[in-house]
């Protein structure tokens, strides 16, 4: 299995160069040096399953991931965070109003950054 190409961060102390998602902060790749984690505080994410989903969670500073690997297992993680969603399409957009979550269906490429 590949590496993902996306750093994160819920504390990107050091300001690097990164896309802002809710509580969440985004590296990519070629946009910044992003480690090592215990100076800059960015994690490598998680590897997105095709046709499926990475869930990122802030716990308190704490990050926990999920990568279900279809809708339905995103629509129950989902649900089991609060969305009380009985479709994706609902669940997804209760999770984009959640700061403390981030899903993604893809990796932030580097010509995503700012």
């Amino acid at each position: 299995m590949s590496v993902s190409t996306n750093k994160i961060s819920v504390n990107n102390i050091l300001g690097k160069h990164a896309i802002t998602n809710g509580d969440f902060s985004f590296g990519v790749n070629g946009g910044d040096d992003y480690g090592p984690t215990y100076q800059t505080n960015f994690y490598n994410g998680i590897n997105i399953p095709f046709g499926g989903y990475a869930i990122y969670v802030n716990n308190s500073g704490t990050i926990t991931a999920h990568a279900p690997g279809n809708d339905s297992e995103c629509l129950y993680y989902l649900n089991r965070y609060g969305a009380n969603a009985t479709n994706i399409s609902d669940a997804l957009t209760w999770a984009s109003t959640q700061s403390y979550l981030a899903v993604r269906s893809s990796q932030y490429q580097l010509s995503d950054l700012p």
